[in-house]
């Protein structure tokens, strides 16, 4: 995929064509274990599926608060395969850092890991905008309990969204259409918000495979994937040359 026309570079098409030429290879490695190319292709369609149930659609924003696992990567690729708009959101905010990123990407929806479930309540009158939440409580061993009722908004487990098939999604997503909202890291002041196309991640991805000669190598990745570095240059980059990537949770 080195010479690819810019109208291609849609992330859910991307990661169907890979499906198909590399089914069985690996695509993610984590300590628990490795998935497949098929494998994200399949848990992708089958979220997309559950998303589009639930009312989440073309054109929605939709807040990911999610350590790095495999489900985050089920979700940003579910998110593109129906043309929703993904807004990584750094785990550590909380409390006005939290309410200023979800109000001022206008999020309507929230997929939160179970860990920081309890710091939307502190926020959640505040947000209008945000119409529902979605908890994912698989991302330990043993997850908090969460009580989806006091979160202050309606909530449900992200279970929920794996009993509507895994057919494969068809939306009309263009390479100019935003995949993203990427935040800044705030040091100057309240994080910014850049709308990112699928072009412009996947450009940046492309770009990180030849000045780091990343080509059908495993790169490790130390780096959360709620931010561009893991996100573009980690997943996105060894997705489009057909290695794999290993994530940890930090260095």
């Amino acid at each position: 995929m080195r010479n690819l026309p810019l109208e291609s570079l849609v992330l859910g098409d991307i990661l169907r064509t890979r499906a198909k030429s590399h089914q069985a290879e690996t695509f993610l490695k984590f300590r628990d274990g490795e998935i497949t190319y098929g494998e994200v292709d399949a848990m992708a369609d089958r979220l997309a599926r559950g998303l589009l149930a639930v009312g989440v659609g073309r054109g929605d924003h939709v807040g990911v608060m999610l350590p790095n696992g495999p489900d985050i990567v089920y979700v940003i690729f579910a998110l593109a395969r129906i043309g929703a708009v993904a807004v990584p959101i750094n785990v550590a905010y909380k409390g006005e850092l939290l309410r200023h990123v979800l109000g001022s990407s206008d999020t309507s929806t929230l997929i939160i890991d179970a860990g920081y479930a309890d710091r939307l309540a502190a926020v959640a009158d505040r947000l209008p905008g945000l119409g529902g939440v979605v908890v994912h409580t698989g991302g330990s061993a043993e997850p908090p309990e969460v009580a989806l009722d006091r979160l202050g908004k309606p909530a449900m487990d992200l279970s929920r969204l794996l009993s509507h098939g895994a057919d494969p999604v068809a939306a009309p997503v263009g390479f100019a259409d935003p995949q993203a909202i990427m935040y800044t890291s705030g040091t100057t002041g309240p994080s910014k918000g850049a709308m990112v196309p699928h072009a412009l991640a996947l450009t940046c991805a492309l770009d990180s495979l030849d000045f780091l000669d990343r080509w059908g190598k495993t790169v490790y990745c130390p780096l959360p994937l709620f931010h561009a570095a893991g996100l573009w240059d980690g997943m996105m980059s060894a997705l489009l040359s057909g290695g794999a990537i290993a994530v940890v949770e930090r260095f």
